[in-house]
C-alpha cells in the first residue's frame, strides 16, 4: 500500500518532527538552544507584561494559570515592560 501524501500545512515543522521521530537531537549545540530559550523568555516577559497591564489581570491569578510563582511574575513584568519600552511596542485596544 504506498504512502499516503504528507499533509502540508503552514508552520509544520516536517524536519523537527523527523528528528523527534528518529529520537535525535532537535537542536545541533548549546548556541541554538540557549537563543531559543531567550526568546521564550521575551516572549513570556512580554505576555506577562500585557497580561498584568494592558487586561488587568492579577500576578497571583498569572502565575496560577502558567504555572509560574508570583515573584517570578512579577520579574517577568518589569522584564517585559523593560523589552516594550526598549522596542516601542505599544497595547493597542
Amino acid at each position: 500500500m504506498p504512502r499516503l501524501a504528507r499533509l502540508d500545512a503552514l508552520g509544520v515543522l516536517h524536519h523537527v518532527m523527523i528528528r523527534g521521530i528518529e529520537r535525535r537531537n532537535i537542536l545541533e549545540d548549546n548556541k541554538d538552544r540557549d537563543s531559543k530559550e531567550k526568546v521564550k523568555s521575551d516572549a513570556r516577559a512580554l505576555f506577562c507584561f500585557w497580561a498584568v497591564r494592558g487586561l488587568g489581570y492579577g500576578q497571583r491569578e498569572l502565575a496560577r494559570r502558567l504555572g509560574m510563582t508570583q515573584p517570578g511574575v512579577g520579574y517577568a513584568v518589569i522584564k517585559g515592560e523593560g523589552i516594550s519600552k526598549s522596542n516601542e511596542y505599544q497595547i493597542r485596544n
